[in-house]
This record gives structure tokens, C-alpha cells and sequence, in this order.
């Protein structure tokens, strides 16, 4: 079998769930992945015979898709802020909306910053790592309270040579952080409500895992409340506090965070127009 029989095999059994063009960046993907092959390769090569190695992977790989199961948990990895993040099931995929919250973060701190932070709900590790690689003198630690989470993002950190410090805590616990020892903190926490689910992709709910992102309808901030609590207290004075949110909750967030005693709270939408992100600042004094 050849590159080109192998693509019409795609489009046929995956154009009535994805649609076309989305089939198309999907075997872009596969090809990438396991031949190394650009798309200009693939024009060069389209009529070369797969080896059966080659053509056992890309079978493989179409049967996942056919479930709808991620591609990204398919191939194992997702590509977030030019990093290469490893993924499985027991993390979210990394999304673009995130991808912008750490662009916000790294807009408020120069290369020559010397600051602490701290990921809570980290998952993947994916916005600690990212930082991490954008500012090499930032000390950056990881907490969540999946074990198979926190095996993940120290995996990601050793492939990616960048160190930062990944460790089990639930914040739901009110985690007792030493007090005014962190120049930011930042969280996307799980917060979609159980109502939304009938809504959202079936594949993300057959394959995401529902810890990292549900919430119950009748308290819908609890992740927001406990996590400011705890930051109120382990931010130095002045430092800053940033949310991904619901796009629904910007301003019961902000709401929350002001009665915690936090200062001049700002919604930032994302490239979709949406309310997506939240930063405020613990008192200088």
C-alpha cells in the first residue's frame, strides 16, 4: 500500500465524523508523526510503499480516530507554546485559550525577572513547563492532586530539560503554602459545569478526564475560592494571581476575589471573543 491509498482510507472512513479538511490535518499529523514526512514530502513520496511497520501505525491510528479518541492521546503528545507535551488520559489536552494566558504572563515579566511562581492544577505540566522554557530564571513549581498527573509532568520536564520542581497537593485542602513566598500564582482549574456536558464533544467526554474538569452546578467556583484563599496568603505582597475561567463566571470570579481582598481584578477575552482569563493583585501592603 502507498502514501495515497492510505489517505483515501482516511477520507473514507473518517470524512462523515470529521469532516474533510479536518481528516486532512489529521493524517498531516500521522505522517508527521510516524513517517517524518511534511506535507512536501508526502508529495514526493505520495506513490512510495509504506513499509508494514508504517502501514500497521497508520492503521492503528485510523481505528482510534474511528472511536474519536484525541489524536493528541493517540500520538501520545501535544504541541503547546512550541513545546512538545507529552499526554495521556489522565490529563487535558492542552488548548490555545491557555496557550494565551501564558502569553499574558510572560507580557508582565522580562527575561531578567527573578520571580517564583506556582502551577496549581497543573496536569500535564504544560503552563509551568512553558514558562519555564520562555523564562529560565523563573523558579517554577507544579502541584496537583492526580498522581498520574504529576508522573506525567515530571516525564514532560526531564524530555524537555527544564526544571521545575512538580509535587502532589489538592487544593481543596486549603494547602498550607509558606506565606508571602510567591510573586504569581496561576491555575486552570476544572470548571465546567456538570450541566454543560451535554453540550460539549463526545470524544472529550469519553476520553478527558472528568476530575480536571467538572465542576457541580450548585458551586460552581470552588476550585476559584480555594485556590485565591490559599494564594492570598502565599503571594508576597503585590504579587499576582491569574485564572483561566469559565467564559460564563468572569464575573462571579471577579466578585469572589475582591471579597478575598484581592485589587483591580481584569478580564482578558480570548482570540474567540470570550471571557477566558482573570488577574488581580494580593495588597501591597
Amino acid at each position: 500500500m502507498n502514501l495515497i491509498s492510505m489517505k483515501h482510507q482516511f477520507h473514507d472512513k473518517l470524512d462523515h465524523i470529521y469532516g474533510g479538511d479536518e481528516v486532512q490535518s489529521l493524517f498531516d499529523l500521522c505522517c508527521e508523526h510516524y513517517l517524518l514526512w511534511k506535507k512536501l514530502d508526502q508529495l514526493r513520496f505520495a506513490e512510495r510503499s509504506l513499509t508494514p511497520l508504517e502501514s500497521d501505525q497508520l492503521i492503528a491510528v485510523l481505528s482510534q480516530l474511528e472511536l474519536q479518541k484525541p489524536i493528541q492521546y493517540v500520538l501520545g503528545q501535544a504541541h503547546f507554546c512550541g513545546l512538545k507535551i507529552r499526554v495521556n488520559e489522565s490529563v487535558l489536552i492542552p488548548r490555545q485559550e491557555t496557550e494565551e494566558l501564558v502569553a499574558w504572563i510572560l507580557n508582565d515579566f522580562s527575561q531578567n525577572n527573578s520571580v517564583k511562581m506556582m502551577d496549581l492544577c497543573t496536569g500535564s505540566g504544560c503552563i509551568a513547563l512553558a514558562l519555564k522554557s520562555a523564562r529560565p530564571a523563573f523558579d517554577v513549581m507544579g502541584l496537583d492532586l492526580s498522581e498520574a498527573a504529576i508522573q506525567l509532568a515530571k516525564s514532560n520536564a526531564i524530555s524537555l530539560k527544564l526544571e521545575v520542581a512538580f509535587g502532589l497537593s489538592d487544593v481543596l485542602v486549603n494547602p498550607d503554602f509558606a506565606e508571602n513566598n510567591f510573586d504569581f500564582i496561576v491555575s486552570n482549574p476544572p470548571y465546567v459545569l456538570n450541566s454543560e456536558k451535554s453540550v460539549m464533544s463526545q470524544n472529550v467526554l469519553d476520553y478527558e478526564p472528568h476530575l480536571a474538569l467538572f465542576v457541580p452546578d450548585d458551586d460552581p467556583l470552588l476550585f476559584y475560592r480555594a485556590i485565591a484563599q490559599s494564594a492570598f496568603k502565599a503571594l508576597k505582597a503585590g504579587g499576582s494571581l491569574f485564572f483561566e475561567i469559565n467564559e460564563n463566571k468572569g464575573d462571579s470570579v471577579i466578585e469572589l476575589i475582591k471579597n478575598i481582598g484581592f485589587l483591580n481584578p481584569v478580564i482578558k477575552k480570548d482570540l474567540n471573543g470570550k471571557d477566558r482569563m482573570v488577574k488581580c493583585f494580593k495588597p501591597n501592603a
